[in-house]
């Protein structure tokens, strides 16, 4: 697969002659472009955007949560000419990782302004618990029309919704304005998020699941370890 727009799947049947139509066919399926304005048209179609955010916030001892409220005010970005789908040398979006976006930074700056005097461990809870409480997890397929397709960190904000890679290219996002380093975590064709712990040499990752409650590193699997700006490379985690 190559280029920067997303596809959809399309099923045709081809039969041999009208008179065998009946009783003998072959499925093909023809992958039919989709640009990123269709996609998020479609997305429009079926959310309901809003500017209010309720997300579970973690008490100062991590024992229980509160329930916080965030408004943004989500303006409209034109993308078009960012990479939407995996190529063979962009297989994950970590390019969309993108901590300077304005209302990226707000909302870190949200997060923290409720963590003051937190430890660092609780202040990475909370930016995961926003991700995993104020964006239901969606697929493309039911958002954007098509079979994959990456969303900006403003989008999947604006949406309220994404799947495993836009969330995890969010949270990261999220992390990166509060001045965390991370890393995409990719389990072959699942995204999460590893969060640096410490300055060893070599690096710990706290394991984030954005597409669940789960805070928890999964039994098995190796992750192929994406780092912003950076070609991908097999490292501990």
């Amino acid at each position: 697969m190559s280029g920067g727009i997303p596809l959809r799947s399309i099923t045709a049947v081809a039969a041999i002659s009208l008179l065998a139509l009946a009783s003998f066919g072959t499925v093909l399926v023809l992958e039919i472009p989709v640009t990123a304005d269709e996609a998020l048209h479609h997305a429009e179609n079926v959310s309901d955007p809003g500017e209010v955010y309720l997300w579970k916030c973690p008490t100062s001892d991590g024992s229980s949560y509160t329930l916080e409220r965030l408004e943004l005010d989500i303006p409209t970005h034109d993308k078009s000419d960012i990479l939407r789908v995996p190529t063979v040398f962009v297989p994950v979006p970590i390019l969309l990782v993108d901590s300077e976006d304005p209302c990226v930074i707000q909302v870190a700056e949200h997060i923290l302004s409720k963590t003051e005097g937190y430890s660092d461990y609780l202040k990475i809870a909370a930016a995961l618990y926003f991700v995993q409480s104020a964006i239901r997890y969606t697929s493309d397929q039911a958002l954007y029309g098509c079979h994959e397709f990456w969303a900006s960190p403003c989008e999947t904000l604006h949406f309220h919704k994404g799947d495993c890679e836009d969330t995890s290219v969010l949270l990261m996002s999220i992390l990166g304005a509060m001045g965390y380093d991370s890393v995409l975590l990719d389990y072959d064709g699942h995204e999460a998020v590893g969060v640096r712990q410490g300055d060893q040499p070599a690096p710990d990752y706290l394991y984030c699941e954005t597409a669940s409650d789960e805070l928890m590193k999964p039994d098995s699997g190796t992750a192929t370890v994406f780092q912003p700006s950076t070609s991908p490379e097999r490292l501990p985690h």
